[in-house]
């Protein structure tokens, strides 16, 4: 496989991986707003009562809306399953956790950067700042694969083998 067939695989799978977070994060705010219309005071469709709670803080309109600083989504065992809100960066996103409450995906805008984290073993990274951006694909363990940035100095590739060697950058040093 030439490198240029690989890149053009890595390029396919980052917009397959966009595409799906993009469905993904509109299909949750679907639910959640169809979720938070349907709700009353009585017991929901599944006869649980009081499973929705938007937080002492929460404002809820006249308009069916919900204000609030941080909404956290749990499962049945109490485990945060999404978080959407303010980070500890000072930064607001949207989080999803598997089901042991470890991190899996993020979506987020802080005040250096906004990007999108997706990790289930190996990792897909893309942050976009100000004056650079960059994505990166990880294999379990963190050891960088794939890296692809842009700089005001210039854009910069590296592919790397198991090990972690670089096997092709570009521009090719000189």
């Amino acid at each position: 496989m030439t490198h240029e067939n690989r890149i053009q695989q890595l390029e396919n799978r980052c917009r397959r991986l966009n595409a799906a977070v993009i469905v993904l994060v509109a299909l949750m705010g679907i639910a959640l707003f169809a979720r938070v219309g349907r709700h009353d005071a009585g017991a929901d469709a599944d006869g649980r009562v009081g499973r929705h709670d938007a937080g002492a803080d929460a404002d809820a309109g006249a308009d069916g809306r919900v204000r609030t600083q941080k909404l956290e989504i749990v499962d049945s065992e109490g485990t945060v399953r999404i978080a959407l809100g303010e980070g500890d960066d000072h930064g607001y996103g949207v989080i999803l956790n598997d089901p042991s409450g470890k991190f899996r995906v993020a979506l987020f805008e802080a005040p250096r950067a906004a990007g999108l984290n997706i990790t289930k073993g190996s990792a897909y990274t893309l942050l976009v700042g100000e004056d650079s951006s960059s994505f990166s694909l990880r294999k379990a363990g963190g050891t960088a694969r794939a890296v692809v940035s842009v700089t005001q100095d210039g854009a910069r590739m590296q592919l790397r083998d198991q090990q972690g060697e670089v096997v092709f950058p570009a521009p090719q040093a000189k």
